[in-house]
């Protein structure tokens, strides 16, 4: 891929995220369902890396929720593929359990502790949880 192109698709990924970020502080419904998911907890975490090796988090404290650009090394899910499958996914174009299934991402964490289903839902049999997997264009 030219560095063009890789360029232009990080930054898809960042404005992606940014306006997916900037939507849920200004949901109360979504800020809701974040302070829900973090009780008991100081904050939480979801990571991306792309491919060719961009980092983002996004890190739940309280009702709101702030996008960076950088590796966080102990996210409760990472998300890890090209960058053309994760802004489809951020999309809705595609889901995380799809996605993950045909080989396409891998995801690293603990899902039994993701019960944010807004950030990324997936269709994981049983729970709340699995809403998070496929699709993290469901908060964001």
């Amino acid at each position: 891929m030219d560095e063009n192109k890789t360029s232009s698709i990080n930054k898809a990924i960042k404005d992606l995220l940014e306006k997916k970020v900037s939507s849920m502080n200004q949901d109360p419904g979504k800020q809701a369902l974040m302070r829900a998911w973090i009780d008991g907890y100081r904050g939480k975490v979801i990571g991306f890396r792309t491919d060719s090796g961009e980092s983002y988090h996004v890190v739940f404290e309280g009702g709101k929720a702030d996008m960076r650009q950088e590796i966080y090394p102990s996210c409760e899910f990472f998300y890890i593929g090209p960058e053309d499958v994760l802004c489809a996914i951020l999309r809705k174009e595609n889901s995380g359990m799809k996605a993950g299934r045909a080989g396409a991402i891998k995801g690293w964490g603990r899902l039994e502790k993701m019960q944010y289903s807004a950030v990324v839902p997936t269709r994981i049999p049983r729970g709340i949880i699995t809403k998070l997997m496929a699709n993290p264009s469901g908060i964001l």
